[in-house]
């Protein structure tokens, strides 16, 4: 993880271009925007980080009808029409994952409307994904084209 040289209290994050306060959960953040990027292939530009609701392009035609939320990771995928449509709504957390975080998280979704949730702390993961209207859980978070596959029916 990137750091200052002279504020070891800070680290950066490579979407917002920005330096960030080091708190457990910004480092959960950092760590798995890194994890998403480098290994699981997902694109920087069709990620946003630390949004209002209200702030996101799919729902710019609803701003003033939004609660005042602010997501933590949004991926987003371009669908045929060429418009960002959302993938993948991640909630991160600096302690244990509970069913508070998870139904935070299903909240949220319940405006953003992404197909793929999932929700993140140091230790442990939750994908969750829906079957038959309910929701699955699983400990591994796919990578950007298996997801893209999923929704296309590729598998």
């Amino acid at each position: 993880m990137e750091s200052s040289k002279l504020n070891k209290d800070h680290v950066y994050d490579r979407i917002r271009g920005s330096w960030f306060c080091a708190n457990d959960e910004e480092l959960v953040r950092q760590s798995f925007l890194r994890l998403m990027i480098d290994e699981l292939g997902y694109p920087r530009e069709l990620l946003v980080v630390e949004k209002k609701l209200n702030q996101l392009p799919h729902l710019a035609d609803q701003a003033r009808s939004l609660p005042s939320r602010r997501i933590d990771i949004l991926c987003y995928f371009r669908a045929q029409s060429e418009d960002l449509s959302p993938l993948l709504l991640i909630e991160c957390k600096e302690g244990k994952i509970n069913t508070d975080a998870i139904h935070q998280l299903c909240g949220y979704n319940h405006y953003i409307k992404a197909p793929f949730i999932a929700t993140v702390g140091r230790e442990k993961v939750y994908f969750g994904y829906q079957k038959n209207h309910n929701w699955r859980f699983s400990c591994k978070i796919p990578s950007y084209a298996e997801l893209i596959a999923d929704l296309r029916g590729d598998k």
